[in-house]
């Protein structure tokens, strides 16, 4: 856990070797219009970051830019 909280404010290109493979994203939290999302990690469920969402010939795509801040979503 104090790993995790230590990647409160971080930019995602440090962490995302650590936390790429855990990145999900609730349809209930896309925008439509412009694809931003919230993106979540199904390994640490506190941590949040805002990316985009696309669909491209049935397959989803998930961005989320290099300087892009980690944050805590539990308020």
């Amino acid at each position: 856990m104090k790993r995790f909280e230590e990647m409160i404010g971080k930019n995602w290109a440090d962490v995302k070797g650590e936390m790429l493979n855990y990145i999900t994203v609730d349809m209930e939290n896309v925008d439509k219009k412009s694809g931003s999302c919230i993106v979540d990690f199904t390994n640490c469920s506190f941590l949040s970051v805002v990316g985009t969402y696309t669909e491209e010939n049935d397959e989803v795509i998930i961005e989320v830019a290099d300087d892009a801040i980690i944050y805590d979503n539990r308020g």
